[in-house]
């Protein structure tokens, strides 16, 4: 599961919830409470935006080990592509 795609701690996740039937909340929420629970979660980062384009919120995140030797690129390059797609659709 989670600790096989991550036995290459350098690995990056990202997604993007679905929003053909309108439930892109549901599963951004439920993503979250599967998360929270999860008992390795610590040696993780999620972050997660948030995008609303022509009435439709997009919902996206990034899951990163904490021990990725680009940590901190990432979760940079991460929030300034959300920032960009947001500043260009808002």
């Amino acid at each position: 599961m989670i600790e096989h795609f991550f036995e290459d701690k350098n690995r990056v996740a990202v997604y993007i919830c679905d929003s053909m039937d309108g439930r892109q909340q549901a599963r951004s929420r439920l993503f979250h409470m599967w998360f929270n629970s999860y008992l390795g979660k610590e040696k993780y980062t999620l972050k997660t935006a948030s995008i609303n384009f022509d009435g439709i919120s997009y919902y996206s995140a990034l899951l990163i080990c904490k021990d990725n030797e680009d940590y901190e690129t990432y979760l940079s390059l991460f929030q300034d592509f959300m920032h960009q797609l947001a500043e260009k659709y808002q």
